[in-house]
C-alpha cells in the first residue's frame, strides 16, 4: 500500500479490456488480400497524426511532425501492423469470466492490444485472426458509492483504486479532493507515468454476493484524468481497498463464505494467498478502544489506546505496532515502536498515531489502527545491570517447581515464560515480602493493663545467628526499635537448615487479647470442591504472615525484649492469638468469587484446580493477577505446578 510519504511506483488500471460473457462478436477487420507492395489504408488523422478519427472531423491542432512520422510508419505494411492496435468491447456480466472461445469484434483504436512483429514473408496473404487464449477475464463487481450503484473492476494487480475526473464531477463533487504534492508517483502496466489530481475518501460498500455480506470499506481513491477510450467501469477498485475488504471479511460471521460467480472466486482466492503471505510475523490487529469517534487534529500526534486482538500461541515478551494494512481515515500515519506485551487479555496498548496533514481526521469507534507483530531479533545496544533496593540479587530466570508432573514440555516453557512477565508477585530473596494494606491486623485488649516480661537467655552459639536475623528484619522494615509498655520474651529455636527462628511467647498477650470469631474454613469440606478435578497448583506465600501490616495503634503491643535490643512488630507476627483469622480474611477477600470455584484457599496455602490444561493455566494467571493486585508475592520453590 502506498502512502502520502512515499515516492514508490503503483499499478494502476491495465488498459487491456475483453470480453466477460459468452456474447458472440464479429470481427471488423476481415482478411486483406492486398499485394505486399500495397500499404493498407493509414488509419490516422492526416492533420494532427492522432488515430480514431479523420481530417474533416479533427478538431486539434495541425501536427506535421507526427503526421510525417506516421505516413513513414503506414509505408510498409509490416511496421503497420506492428503499430496498429485493438480495442476489445467488452459486454461485461457481474462477476462473471469471458468465455475462452469467444469471438472478439476487432476495432482499429489506440490501446495495448498489439499484434506480435511478424516477418513480411509469414504475414503474406494472412488472414487477421484473434488466438484462443491471448486474453483473460476481468472480474466486476456492482459496488455502492455515494449511495448508487456502479460497475467497477476489481484489480488485484492495482496498489491504488482510481476514480476519474468525470465521475468525481458527477458523484463525488461534494467531497473535497486533497493534494499529495507529487509524493506520490504512479506507474501504469507499461511503466508511463500516470497523473493524478490528488485523492478523495470515499465509502464502497461491496455486495452480498462477494464476501456473503454487505460489507462497508472506507478507502482512498485517486483522482485521474479520464481514459482517452472511454471504458464501461468507470471506478477500478486496487488492493488498497480489497485488503481491508479481506480483513473484515475473516473476522465476521461469513467468513467461510464462498461465492459462486468465477470472477468472485478468483478475486477471493488472490487475497487468501496475499493474506497467509502478509502473516508471516504478524499476530493480530489493534482496534481504537473507543465507544465515540476520536479527532486527530491537524499537525498533531496522539497517543490512543488501542485493544490488540492476538493469536492464543502468540507468547512472545514483546511486540511490534505497525501501520495497519488498511488504511486510515484522513491519511493518519501510526509510528512503528517496539511494546511490552501484556501478560494477559485484555490486551491493551499504545498506538502512537500522527495528523502530518492541514485538516482535522477522525477514527470511528472500534477502527483497526494497527498491525501488532512479532520481532524476530532484539538486540540491546546496552547492558545495565540492577539490583533490589534491600541489596539482594534478583533472579535473571525465573524457575519454577513441576516436579513429577506429566504435562508436555512445551507446555512448561509456555507457563515458564508467561510466569516470568509477572516477576512482581514472586519473591527474588530471602528478604522480598510482599505488602498489603488491603487488612491490617488489630489486637483489641479486654485488659489494656500493660505488662512486662524478662528476656530469657540466648546460648552462646546463637548470639550471631539471632543478631544477624534481627538485623536482616530492621532493614527490611518488619521489626523496629520499641518503647512500648509491653514486653514479651523469645524463644530461639533451630530450624532443619540450620537458621534460627525467633518465636515469641505471646501467652500472656493473648490471655488479655478478645477473640476474633472469623473462622477458618472446615478442611473436609474444601477438599470437596476439588472432585473430578484433574490438574492441581499448589502456592506457597512467602512469609504470609509478614506480608500484613501492623495497625499502627496496636505496634507497641507487639513489642518483644531480647538480651539484643528491645523491638515491636511493624508486620503481623506468629503467635498472637487472632493471627491466623486476620490472614484467611485477607486471602478470602482476595480471592473473592474465585474461592471454591476455581481456587482454595487455606491461610498461606493457595490451592488451584481444573479440568483442562487450557483452564488450568487461565486459573492460574488469574489468580496471580489477584495476588499482585493485593501486592502479596510467593516464594517460587515451594510452589508447585501443574500436579495431577
Amino acid at each position: 500500500m502506498l502512502t502520502a510519504s512515499q515516492s514508490k511506483t503503483s499499478s494502476i488500471p491495465k488498459t487491456l479490456s475483453h470480453t466477460h460473457s459468452k456474447s458472440q462478436t464479429r470481427a471488423t477487420k476481415q482478411q486483406s488480400h492486398r499485394p505486399t507492395n500495397a500499404p493498407p489504408k493509414p488509419g490516422y488523422c492526416f492533420r494532427c497524426g492522432e488515430d480514431g478519427h479523420i481530417r474533416p472531423q479533427c478538431e486539434n491542432e495541425p501536427n506535421p511532425t507526427l503526421v510525417a512520422r506516421k505516413k513513414k510508419v503506414y509505408q510498409q505494411p509490416t511496421e503497420y501492423l506492428q503499430h496498429c492496435s485493438f480495442k476489445l468491447s467488452p459486454v461485461p456480466v457481474v462477476g462473471q469470466t469471458g468465455a475462452s472461445g469467444d469471438q472478439i469484434r476487432l476495432t482499429k483504436e489506440k490501446q495495448t492490444v498489439h499484434c506480435a512483429e511478424m516477418s513480411r514473408s509469414k504475414i503474406k496473404n494472412a488472414p487477421i485472426h484473434f488466438p484462443k487464449g491471448l486474453v483473460g477475464s476481468k472480474c466486476f463487481a456492482v459496488v455502492q458509492i455515494a449511495g448508487q450503484n456502479y460497475h467497477c473492476l476489481l484489480d488485484t494487480g492495482s496498489q491504488v483504486t482510481t476514480i476519474p475526473v468525470s465521475f468525481y464531477n458527477e458523484s463525488l463533487s461534494n467531497c473535497p479532493v486533497k493534494p499529495l504534492y507529487n509524493l506520490l508517483q504512479v506507474e501504469g502496466a507499461a511503466g508511463q507515468a500516470v497523473p493524478y489530481l490528488g485523492y478523495v475518501e470515499v465509502n464502497i460498500a461491496f455486495p452480498k454476493e462477494f464476501l456473503g455480506e454487505e460489507i462497508d470499506v472506507p478507502t482512498l481513491a485517486l483522482v485521474v484524468p479520464d481514459a482517452h477510450s472511454g471504458g464501461s467501469s468507470p471506478v477500478l477498485i486496487g488492493m488498497n481497498t480489497l485488503e481491508p475488504l479481506y480483513e473484515r471479511y475473516v473476522s465476521s460471521d461469513t467468513s467461510g463464505f464462498q461465492p459462486t460467480a468465477q470472477g468472485y472466486c478468483a478475486v477471493l482466492k488472490l487475497l487468501q494467498l496475499k493474506h497467509q503471505q502478509d502473516q508471516v510475523g504478524r499476530t493480530g490487529v489493534v482496534r481504537l478502544l473507543s465507544q465515540t469517534p476520536v479527532l486527530i487534529p491537524a499537525g498533531q500526534t496522539i497517543v490512543l489506546e488501542g485493544s490488540a486482538r492476538v493469536d492464543s500461541s502468540f507468547i512472545v515478551q514483546w511486540a511490534v505496532i505497525e501501520h495497519p494494512k488498511s488504511p486510515l481515515p484522513g491519511g493518519l500515519c501510526v509510528q512503528s515502536c517496539l511494546i511490552t506485551l501484556p501478560i494477559h487479555a485484555p490486551y491493551k496498548v499504545p498506538v502512537l498515531v500522527m495528523n502530518e496533514s492541514e485538516q482535522d481526521a477522525f477514527i470511528p469507534p472500534m477502527t483497526v489502527i494497527a498491525d501488532i507483530g512479532t520481532s524476530l531479533t532484539i538486540l540491546a545496544q546496552h547492558t545495565v545491570k540492577t539490583s533490589s533496593v534491600s541489596g539482594g540479587s534478583q533472579r535473571d530466570t525465573l524457575e519454577l517447581n513441576f516436579g513429577e508432573s506429566p504435562i508436555p514440555p512445551e507446555w512448561k516453557e509456555r507457563v515458564t515464560f508467561k510466569l516470568s512477565q509477572m516477576p512482581e508477585v514472586f519473591s527474588h530473596h530471602d528478604l522480598d515480602f510482599g505488602c498489603t494494606d488491603q487488612v491490617k491486623h488489630h489486637i483489641k485488649l479486654h485488659d489494656e493493663t500493660p505488662f512486662k516480661q524478662r528476656a530469657r537467655p540466648i546460648h552462646p552459639r546463637d548470639i550471631e545467628a539471632v543478631r544477624s536475623h534481627l538485623r536482616d528484619l530492621l532493614e527490611a522494615g518488619i521489626i523496629r526499635e520499641s518503647e512500648s509498655p509491653f514486653a514479651s520474651p523469645i524463644v530461639v529455636v533451630r530450624k532443619r537448615n540450620g537458621d534460627v527462628r525467633l518465636c515469641i511467647d505471646y501467652r500472656k498477650l493473648n490471655l488479655q487479647t478478645v477473640k476474633d470469631a472469623y473462622a477458618l474454613p472446615n478442611l473436609e469440606e474444601s477438599f470437596s470442591a476439588l472432585t473430578g478435578s484433574k490438574w492441581f497448583t499448589v502456592l506457597d506465600l512467602k512469609s504470609g504472615y509478614y506480608q500484613i501490616q501492623m495497625d499502627e495503634v496496636d505496634k507497641a503491643k507487639t513489642a518483644f525484649v531480647t538480651p539484643l535490643g528491645f523491638w515491636e512488630w511493624n508486620r503481623m507476627p506468629q503467635g498472637v492469638t487472632n493471627a491466623p483469622s486476620t490472614f484467611q480474611r485477607l486471602m478470602e477477600r482476595c480471592m473473592g468469587d474465585l474461592n471454591l470455584k476455581e481456587v482454595l484457599v487455606f491461610l498461606d496455602d493457595i490451592i488451584i484446580f481444573s479440568d483442562t490444561l487450557e483452564e488450568h493455566e487461565k486459573r492460574l494467571l488469574r489468580v496471580l493477577t489477584r495476588l499482585t493486585e493485593f501486592g502479596l508475592k510467593l516464594s517460587p520453590e515451594k510452589c508447585k505446578f501443574f500436579q495431577s
